[in-house]
């Protein structure tokens, strides 16, 4: 019994180690504020979507079946980027268009990390510092990142795949 608790208590403790780790690495774009992440197109056309679930829900108080901002009129639930159906649509709701996105990017960079050491700890059965290792090099490698650097976010989403 008592070796059970001690594994679960390090288990935690690991888990927090990962998150404050994960949370270093991201705390440059999440503190910039509203500056963009970049000028790539793919950022611009997600903050554009993000921005009409935001302004139709906010302001009109309206679902957004149709914008009238994209090209003189366009059905933006048929759209498959269109985050409205998203459940993490609620950081644009609350945080705005652009930290919107970067609080998406950072919960996906910490959900990897996590899902990955609860996927190989559990699961696959490493020690405790070789899931570590895990959960800190797929929270912090590039392919995140990078995704997120490039505007966009929802290439991202694929962090999640250890975790389920």
């Amino acid at each position: 019994m008592y070796r059970a608790d001690t594994s679960r208590a390090i288990d935690i403790m690991a888990l927090f180690f990962i998150a404050i780790v994960i949370t270093i690495a991201s705390i440059a774009p999440l503190a910039s504020g509203l500056q963009v992440i970049s000028h790539d197109a793919d950022f611009y056309f997600f903050l554009n979507k993000h921005e009409i679930v935001r302004t139709s829900i906010i302001d009109f108080h309206k679902f957004p079946f149709w914008s009238h901002w994209s090209g003189g009129g366009y059905p933006v639930l048929g759209d498959p980027h269109f985050p409205a159906l998203n459940p993490l649509v609620i950081f644009t709701l609350l945080f705005g268009s652009i930290t919107g996105l970067k609080v998406i990017g950072y919960l996906m960079l910490l959900s990897g990390g996590i899902g990955t050491f609860l996927f190989t700890r559990k699961t696959l059965g490493y020690t405790i510092w070789g899931a570590v290792y895990c959960g800190i090099m797929f929270g912090i490698s590039l392919y995140g990142p990078l995704r997120i650097a490039d505007g966009n976010v929802t290439e991202a989403y694929a962090l999640l795949l250890p975790g389920c």
